[in-house]
């Protein structure tokens, strides 16, 4: 019994030391009782529903199994508030600082910015993140589980080529 104890205990360690290094999370709870703040919370549930989804196209079975795969999203947006640009330099400085954030792109201008980072471990990308601020808006977006940048690819691409009519794939879900 003593062991288990010692084994549950060494668990929730490890689950609350990355909680806490999770930058997204970090944001989140700093923000969430703020109701100048949209917040998006996505969880795994809702991805794991893409397991029942079932299709004949090539394309859309592709992108269903990507989707599938992801484990949830989570996003914050602010607009037309005079501390955006802050909250913007503020999360830049921390995501930049953050040794687990890899940077795939950034733009920086005068009047915005843009941030696009990724975390991996073990060779698998577990987290995209992207950052957009000025001096009217703030968003900062994650996207987490098991990625694969070619299915996220494939999905852009389907989407793009079918416009709404893919959509339509997630109609009526519920009818069988």
């Amino acid at each position: 019994m003593k062991k288990f104890l010692l084994l549950l205990v060494a668990a929730l360690m490890g689950t609350l030391s990355y909680a806490q290094q999770n930058f997204i999370s970090d944001q989140f709870s700093q923000h969430e009782n703020d109701p100048s703040f949209t917040k998006v919370n996505i969880t795994d549930k809702t991805f794991e529903l893409f397991n029942d989804i079932a299709t004949q196209d090539a394309d859309e079975q592709r992108v269903v199994r990507a989707i599938a795969n992801h484990t949830g999203i989570k996003a914050l947006f602010k607009e037309k508030s005079e501390d955006t640009k802050a909250l913007y330099l503020e999360a830049l400085d921390k995501l930049q600082a953050d040794q687990d954030y890899e940077e795939l792109a950034s733009v920086q201008t005068s009047d915005e910015g843009f941030l696009l980072v990724l975390r991996e471990a073990n060779d698998q990308i577990e987290e995209v993140t992207l950052l957009v601020g000025s001096k009217e808006k703030f968003l900062l977006a994650t996207l987490f589980g098991d990625i694969d940048l070619k299915s996220i690819s494939r999905i852009s691409q389907t989407i793009r080529k079918d416009g709404r009519q893919w959509f339509d794939l997630f109609d009526n879900i519920d009818s069988d």
